[in-house]
């Protein structure tokens, strides 16, 4: 409860596998599918830590898979910018303003110049 983490996890009631309270249970359910610059990850991040729901994930993978992130048809406004080509900026200011899918998600948008 001390930890400044507390509140993400501990206070989510997020907890771990009790096979997992040592490095060997731990080495026993994921050394198998581990590769060496990943990170584990929460394949559902309000889900506990086990077998199941942990794998190996790289950077992006795993921040594309954070409660904080917005999904607009399961895509994150980083994955649309790339797929679009629009800035991921313009994709969530248009968000924010409460514009519909299909004006959020198309470039050819009319903004007359501010004079």
């Amino acid at each position: 409860m001390n930890n400044l983490s507390f509140k993400n996890y501990g206070g989510r009631g997020i907890t771990y596998d009790k096979k997992w309270k040592t490095f060997k249970g731990f080495k026993e359910d994921m050394e198998d599918s581990y590769q060496d610059g990943l990170t584990i990850d929460r394949i559902n991040n309000n889900g506990n830590y086990y077998k199941r729901n942990c794998r190996w994930a790289t950077r992006k993978e795993q921040n594309n898979n954070t409660r904080l992130n917005i999904l607009i048809e399961g895509k994150t406004f980083v994955d649309w910018s790339k797929k679009l080509g629009i800035n991921r900026g313009t994709i969530r200011s248009r968000y924010y303003r409460g514009m519909t899918i299909n004006e959020i998600l198309h470039n050819n948008l009319y903004r007359p110049a501010k004079l």
